[in-house]
């Protein structure tokens, strides 16, 4: 048993002393498993995939495992929880949602640790709400004080 152990831990050791990934290899390590999925679907999957199945997710497809996404929207965070195919909250009594400063104002900041974290913090929430998309930022140069998204 002692040798057991002793063989363990000498595996673990040369195992956490391969070679680590950079950032840029993180990012890329699934690319051949992807591309082998999007050889696999038709080209009628793939336009789906580029549209709205409902206000706030595209539809995925089932038959490679690949499930619907859904997005998240709002300029100050993650959206509490909608009706049905709309925008306007459901009402849940035990809903909430953390409000972000805007995009403009984080990066008034000038903190790339800020950002680091808001960024985090938004990811986080949007996970916890089973949200794939994080929809945003706006960027505009607005003329009229009227237009949509003018914060």
């Amino acid at each position: 048993m002692k040798r057991f152990f002793l063989f363990l831990g000498a595996a673990l050791m040369v195992y956490s002393c391969g070679k680590q990934l950079s950032p840029q290899e993180k990012l890329t390590v699934n690319d051949a498993a992807i591309d082998e999925i999007i050889s696999q679907m038709t080209l009628e999957e793939k336009v789906e995939m580029l549209h709205s199945k409902t206000n706030m997710s595209s539809a995925g497809v089932e038959r490679l495992g690949i499930a619907d996404m859904h997005y998240a929207d709002g300029p100050f965070g993650i959206r509490e929880e909608g009706v049905p195919n709309g925008f306007q909250p459901a009402g849940w009594k035990l809903d909430s949602a953390t409000y972000f400063p805007t995009g403009s104002a984080l990066a008034a900041t000038w903190s790339k640790e800020l950002a680091y974290k808001y960024g985090t913090g938004m990811g986080k929430e949007a996970r916890l709400r089973g949200k794939d998309v994080i929809l945003g930022p706006a960027v505009n140069i607005q003329r009229l004080p009227v237009g949509g998204r003018t914060y």
